[in-house]
């Protein structure tokens, strides 16, 4: 008895030696990943002086696929961005390695490209009136621009608001109203979800920033249908210009 309680308690201290090593190991792994994290960072927003964002803004609008905006109406989802004032103290602890990731898109993003200049150019280039949306928490542009004060979304929201007004109907009892970009200056815009009377498309961007001055953006439209494959491209910065620098699919061969 006195040998199993022996056996029981060496293997419980092998135990607790073995998770406390690999605690070690991945507090260090954490820490190499957060330190790549800052020289990342550090060297995306050197590379960004003197570069010349606004031609990478008309490269992604002369990218987008008129076959896929056949509406006449386009609702443009951007992610909200905003720093949190105080923690979420009654949030489960956080598993692995959990830090604020500043290399995540620092010098070209959703509130740098969608701003009332680039939505002009789009309502302008494909003729259709452009409705924005707040992805993060869903919601059109009315009452607010998002659930922070510190949102960068209020610029544009505050663009948008200088608009036209519209009214959004679903298979709900409830309207929802919203200001948009119009294309004909057209007042009390009808969105309808209903099929098959929907009579708007959708569009979302999402963007990676990358060290030598690189940017994917996954273009991807009918959002809502999750069927539907988005399209990815790569732009490089080279000689004051955007390159679409995208790898081949080799399946295109």
């Amino acid at each position: 008895m006195k040998s199993t309680k022996i056996i029981f308690l060496l293997f419980l201290a092998c135990g607790n030696f073995f998770a406390f090593s690999q605690e070690i190991r991945d507090t260090a792994e954490c820490d190499n990943l957060q330190k790549k994290d800052t020289a990342t960072y550090r060297q995306l927003i050197k590379e960004s002086k003197g570069v010349n964002y606004d031609k990478l803004a008309l490269k992604i609008i002369s990218d987008l696929d008129k076959n896929e905006l056949t509406k006449p109406n386009l609702v443009v989802r951007i992610k909200d961005y905003y720093q949190k004032k105080f923690p979420d103290f009654n949030m489960l602890p956080c598993p692995g390695c959990c830090f604020e990731s500043l290399a995540e898109n620092p010098v070209y993003n959703d509130y740098l490209f969608w701003t009332q200049k680039n939505i002009k150019r789009i309502v302008e280039k494909f003729r259709i009136n452009v409705i924005p949306k707040n992805a993060t928490y869903g919601y059109f542009f009315y009452d607010k621009a998002s659930e922070f004060d510190n949102s960068k979304l209020k610029k544009i929201f505050k663009k948008t608001k200088h608009q036209k007004l519209g009214i959004y109907t679903d298979n709900s009892p409830n309207k929802k109203q919203f200001y948009y970009f119009p294309f004909n200056g057209k007042e009390d815009l009808i969105l309808v979800k209903q099929y098959p009377e929907i009579n708007f498309n959708s569009l979302q961007l999402y963007f990676r920033n990358e060290v030598g001055n690189k940017v994917w953006v996954e273009y991807r439209y009918d959002v809502d249908n999750t069927y539907k494959e988005s399209v990815e491209k790569l732009y490089r910065y080279n000689g004051n210009d955007w390159e679409d620098i995208t790898p081949k699919d080799p399946d295109d061969n």
